[in-house]
């Protein structure tokens, strides 16, 4: 018998890669915002009390380094307070739980790829909440997996994060100004959630791993790669992250290392098969 996912936030970027590729493999029951309230942990209660899940797959996330520096209070509740009640939960019913960090647990002062040996030192609110979901989560609950990610492109209907926004600005003809000093390993929602199925089914021992499409690249870079992919005529001027000044501070080198799984595909195939994926 299939075992029982509850997945939350299912129409988000990753929440919506991540249901089309575990609804193939197991039985899953998957939540959005209109089910639940991440504020109001009762709702989410009854979710769990009705689907009676084995796993807990959390991707819910209060998202933007400044409307994090912003918002504290709904930052913590949702980025730290929420996955440590739904691992208390996982531990009170025998379930695993699923739980999702950044690259943003890091400076980038190493100036170097990072690895899950790397001791975090987040400078904004949304690394530091996230670290700390990591730090209560594994403190809740043995049988967690915690997957770190880096800046994400893929299927997002809503159009509302770094990618659709430069590609929306891209097809209007306007030219684009983007930051060539952030360093990332830009990846595939699609390849993550792949790699998440294959290491629930293949039972991988449960721990923090980071998961990312292999190599690394600026922003620049990546939205240089996804305009040639496709063939979207517009110019891309190279500019700094202080050229778009903010209210949080911005973590620079930071792309992502796999040193506990097989690395992912290299980044630019990941980007060249997103654009025949999606942007036909």
């Amino acid at each position: 018998m299939a075992k029982k996912i509850l997945l939350l936030g299912y129409t988000g970027k990753l929440g919506r890669a991540l249901h089309k590729a575990l609804a193939g493999e197991f039985e899953v029951t998957a939540k959005n915002s209109a089910d639940f309230d991440a504020m109001d942990f009762t709702s989410a209660d009854r979710l769990i009390d009705a689907a009676k899940p084995d796993i807990i797959v959390n991707p819910v996330a209060y998202l933007g380094i400044d409307a994090c520096e912003q918002n504290p209070y709904p930052t913590f509740v949702i980025n730290t307070l929420f996955p440590q009640h739904l691992a208390r939960r996982c531990a009170e019913t025998g379930a695993t739980m699923v739980q999702f960090s950044t690259e943003s647990v890091f400076s980038g002062k190493l100036k170097r790829p990072v690895t899950e040996d790397d001791i975090p030192d987040p400078i904004n609110n949304y690394g530091f909440t996230k670290y700390m979901s990591e730090v209560v989560v594994k403190d809740a609950l043995a049988e967690h997996y915690i997957f770190r990610l880096p800046v994400l492109f893929g299927e997002n209907p809503r159009r509302n994060q770094f990618v659709e926004k430069m590609l929306d600005m891209a097809r209007t003809g306007k030219s684009l100004r983007i930051a060539d000093d952030i360093i990332t390993a830009p990846s595939y929602a699609k390849d993550i959630a792949e790699r998440i199925v294959a290491m629930l089914k293949e039972e991988t021992p449960f721990g923090l791993y980071h998961l990312a499409n292999e190599g690394q690249g600026t922003l620049y870079d990546l939205m240089t790669e996804a305009a040639k992919c496709l063939n979207i005529d517009v110019q891309i001027d190279r500019a700094s992250l202080n050229d778009f000044p903010g209210v949080g501070n911005k973590n620079t080198v930071t792309p992502l290392k796999m040193t506990k799984t097989p690395p992912l595909r290299p980044w630019k195939e990941a980007v060249a098969a997103y654009c025949r994926d999606f942007e036909d």
